[in-house]
């Protein structure tokens, strides 16, 4: 049995280390990227489809963030939207001219089928003005 020293063990475990928390700053660089090109109203797929990425990127963009929306904000949305309807079905309106039938609304598709913005267009200022019709 080979025994290995135990600085040179420690120098393992260091490197084992170091290359997973490069490989997560990675993977977080990356879905920053793909969110940061995507949200921006100026650019969002088109500026995949004008570099000519390949339609496989494209997608795994599209996907990268409908599901950060799905999973980090569709669900407050939904909560947000449960506690506001809880009595509507007492209601004397509610009854008369039906619930909201909104449930299939998304607002990342919704947002992604909008023409881009003109790129002279401050993104943030696009955002604070839009941002109702996307909550």
């Amino acid at each position: 049995m080979i025994r290995i020293p135990m600085q040179l063990q420690l120098v393992i475990i260091f490197f084992q280390f170091f290359f997973c928390l490069i490989y997560t700053f990675y993977i977080i660089v990356f879905l920053i990227y793909y969110l940061s090109i995507v949200i921006d109203p100026r650019f969002k797929l088109g500026y995949y489809q004008k570099q000519e990425w390949e339609q496989y990127y494209i997608d795994a963009a599209k996907k990268i963030f409908t599901d950060t929306f799905k999973n980090f904000y569709q669900d407050n949305i939904d909560d947000a939207n449960n506690r506001e309807n809880t009595n509507d079905e007492s209601d004397f309106l509610f009854n008369i001219l039906g619930g909201n039938n909104n449930n299939d609304y998304n607002e990342a598709e919704a947002y992604l089928q909008q023409p881009v913005a003109s790129i002279k267009t401050d993104p943030l200022t696009w955002w604070k003005v839009n941002c109702m019709i996307f909550l």
